[in-house]
C-alpha cells in the first residue's frame, strides 16, 4: 500500500500564534494491549505456585497476576503480566514469556522480595491535598496505592500516584507521594522534553505568571500597562501590575476555545491545546493558505519517522495501531525547547529566540526523539525519574539519530546559534558535553556528562529513593544528564555489531523485556536475553563487551 496515503493522512500540524482562532479540544487515547483470554495456560508457563510465589511474602494468592497483554515481535512472541502485593500493582515487578520462532520458550520475571505494610497512614484526602499545594491542576484520575521498589529491589515504598491533567492552570503531570509519611518522592511532568535547556536573555525579567485560582469569574484585569498577559480566548489582551505579575485570572480564559498558556516568566507554554490552535496539515493535506517553514519541517520529519519504525519494526505509528500523530509548531513565545505531551500524544516545537537557539521543528533527530518517547510510554512505560528515565532519553536519542541516519551521536547539532558545533548530548564522547543545572544554593554547575556508572550524576541529597524528591530541579534525578551512560553503551554496540543488529536488539529489549522501573543493570539483562533470542553468541559477546564499557 503507498506509505502517502495510508500513514500521512495520520498526522496533523497545528500552528500555534498568539492570534489563533478558538478551537473545541480533544485526545485521542489509544488502549496499549488487547486482553487475552487464556489465563490459566499462561499461569501455568509463569509456574507461580513454585518459583516466584515464594519469593514474596504477601503475594496475592488468587488473582496474584495480571495478565497486560501479548506483543508480538518478528522473532519473538512475548505475553507480559504483572504481580500485586497484597493486593496492589507493584511497579516494574513484571513476568514475561518469551517464545522464538522456533518454539523456544524462556520466562523472565523481575520480581523483588518485599515485607512492608500495605495499609496508608496518609489517606486519599490527604494525598491529593499535598498534590494540589504544588500543583492546582485538576486530577485526570482516583488517586492510585502502589508498590514502588527501589532499584537495588531490597526495599520500596507504599506510595499514592497521583495524576493530573494539563488545564488552562499549566502543564500537569504524576505525583508520587510516600502513603506513610506524606512525602514528595517525584513529580513527574506529562512534558518529555528535549533537554533541560536555560537560557539566560535580556527578555527574561523574572516575572512569573501563578494560579490564582479563588477569584470570582469575569474579574477584570487591573489597568496597568507594566506587565502583558494574553488572553488565550482571543477576545482580548488585558495588563497586569508589575507587582501583581505573579498572577493571572485563570477563570478568564475558557481552556476549551484556547490554544495555549504562556509563562511570561520565560516564554515557554505551559499548556497547549492543539485543537485550538491554527491547523496547517489536517488529515495529511495541508489547508493553510501558505507555506509555513516550521509546518513543513514538522511534516516532513513525521513521515520519516513512521516510515522508519513501519519498515524497521513493522510498528504502525507510535502506539502500534496507527494512532494519528499531531505535531503543534511555534509554540510559547520564543519557546527554546520541545517535548512530547505523554497525556495527550502530541509533539511540540518551539521556535527559539534566534539568537541563542533555533527552530527546533528543523532536526530529524529531535523529532525521532520526541515521538519515542511516545513509543516507549506505549511499551515498556518508563517512570521517568532516575536511572529509568536516563534510559528512556537514551533509548529515545538513539532512536532518533537512527532516523536522522547522519552516522553521528550529536544530538540536536545546530540547534545552538552562536556554536553551531554544540550538541545537547555526545553519545560518542559523552564528557565532551556539559551538563548545566543550578544547585540548592542558586550556584550555577557544569560538569562533563557521565560515559561510566561510576560517573553517574546524583541528586542533590541522594537519588529517586534518597532524601531528594526528583523534580524539575534536579532534572528529575537527572534524567538528562544520566543518559549518556547507556547512550554510550548503544554507540559501542553499533561500533560492534553494526546499525541493523543494535536496532534490532535494541527495539527487542524495550518493548518485549523492559518494564516501568527498568534501570542500567536491569537494562543490560534485557539486552543481553534480548540478543541471545535473535543472535549467535560471538554477537551478543560483543553486545556483552559494549554494556561492560560503561560498567554494566
Amino acid at each position: 500500500m503507498n506509505f502517502s496515503r495510508c500513514y500521512i493522512q495520520k498526522f496533523s500540524i497545528l500552528a500555534l500564534g498568539l492570534s489563533s482562532a478558538a478551537m473545541a479540544n480533544s485526545a485521542y487515547e489509544p488502549k496499549l494491549f488487547q486482553s487475552l483470554g487464556a489465563f490459566e495456560s499462561i499461569r501455568q508457563k509463569l509456574k507461580l505456585e513454585s518459583s516466584v510465589a515464594d519469593q514474596i511474602d504477601g503475594l496475592d494468592k488468587d488473582g496474584r497476576i495480571e495478565i497486560l497483554g501479548k506483543v508480538v515481535g518478528d522473532q519473538v512472541e512475548t505475553t507480559k503480566a504483572r504481580y500485586f502485593y497484597k493486593g496492589l500493582p507493584v511497579l516494574g515487578a513484571t513476568a514475561m514469556v518469551h517464545t522464538s520462532t522456533n518454539g523456544e520458550e524462556i520466562v523472565t520475571t523481575t520480581v523483588p522480595k518485599l515485607n512492608i505494610s500495605a495499609e496508608p497512614t496518609i489517606t486519599t484526602k490527604q494525598a491529593v491535598a499535598i498534590t494540589q499545594s504544588l500543583s492546582k491542576n485538576p486530577l485526570s484520575a482516583l488517586p492510585e496505592l502502589k508498590i514502588l521498589p527501589n532499584g537495588d529491589n531490597l526495599s520500596a515504598r507504599l506510595i499514592y500516584s497521583v495524576r493530573q491533567r494539563d488545564d488552562s492552570k499549566g502543564a500537569g503531570g504524576t505525583t508520587l507521594i510516600d502513603a506513610h509519611t506524606g512525602e514528595v518522592i517525584a513529580q513527574i511532568s506529562n512534558h518529555e522534553e528535549i533537554a533541560p535547556i536555560q537560557i539566560y536573555s535580556a527578555r527574561n525579567l523574572g516575572i512569573g505568571l501563578q494560579n490564582i485560582v479563588d477569584i470570582p469569574p469575569g474579574t477584570l484585569f487591573p489597568r496597568t500597562v507594566a506587565c502583558e498577559l494574553v488572553d488565550i480566548a482571543g477576545s482580548r489582551k488585558g495588563q497586569l501590575e508589575l507587582s501583581k505579575c505573579d498572577a493571572f485570572l485563570a477563570q478568564n480564559m475558557n481552556p476549551t476555545k484556547g490554544c495555549q498558556l504562556i509563562s511570561m516568566t520565560d516564554g515557554s507554554p505551559m499548556v497547549v491545546f492543539p485543537k485550538g490552535c491554527k491547523p496547517i496539515v489536517n488529515g495529511g493535506r495541508w489547508v493553510s493558505p501558505g507555506p509555513d517553514i516550521s509546518g513543513t519541517n514538522a511534516f516532513e520529519n513525521a513521515k520519516k519517522v513512521l516510515n522508519y519504525y513501519l519498515s524497521r519494526h513493522n510498528r504502525d505509528s507510535f502506539d502500534g495501531r496507527g494512532g494519528e500523530l499531531v505535531a503543534t509548531v511555534q509554540v510559547g513565545s520564543q519557546f527554546d525547547n520541545a517535548y512530547w505531551n505523554t497525556e495527550e500524544n502530541h509533539m511540540v516545537y518551539g521556535t527559539g529566540d534566534g539568537i541563542e537557539m533555533g527552530d527546533f521543528s528543523r532536526y530529524v533527530d529531535i523529532a525521532g526523539h520526541e515521538m519515542t518517547h511516545g513509543v516507549v510510554s506505549k511499551t515498556a512505560g518508563f517512570i521517568s525519574i532516575d536511572e529509568t528515565g536516563a534510559l528512556n532519553e537514551a533509548i529515545s536519542d538513539f532512536f532518533g539519530k537512527m532516523i536522522e541516519g547522519k552516522r553521528s551521536w550529536k544530538v540536536g547539532q545546530g540547534i545552538f546559534l552562536r556554536d553551531p558545533a554544540r550538541a545537547l548530548r555526545d553519545h560518542e564522547f559523552p564528557n565532551s558535553v556539559k551538563h548545566r543545572f543550578i544547585d540548592p544554593n542558586g550556584a550555577r554547575i557544569e560538569v562533563p556528562m557521565p560515559k561510566h556508572v561510576r560517573e553517574k550524576l546524583l541528586a542533590f541529597g541522594g537519588g529517586a529513593m534518597g532524601a531528594a524528591a526528583c523534580t524539575a530541579a534536579n532534572d528529575r534525578c537527572y534524567v538528562h544528564g544520566n543518559a549518556t551512560i547507556p547512550g554510550h553503551a548503544f554507540f559501542q554496540m553499533v561500533k560492534r555489531i553494526g546499525e541493523e543488529r543494535a536496532e534490532k536488539v535494541i527495539y527487542l529489549a524495550l518493548t518485549q523485556f523492559m518494564n516501568e522501573r527498568t534501570d542500567f543493570r536491569g537494562a543490560a539483562v534485557a539486552l543481553k536475553t534480548a540478543c541471545s533470542r535473535i543472535y549467535d553468541p560471538s554477537t551478543c559477546g560483543q553486545v556483552n563487551d559494549s554494556l561492560a564499557v560503561v560498567g554494566l
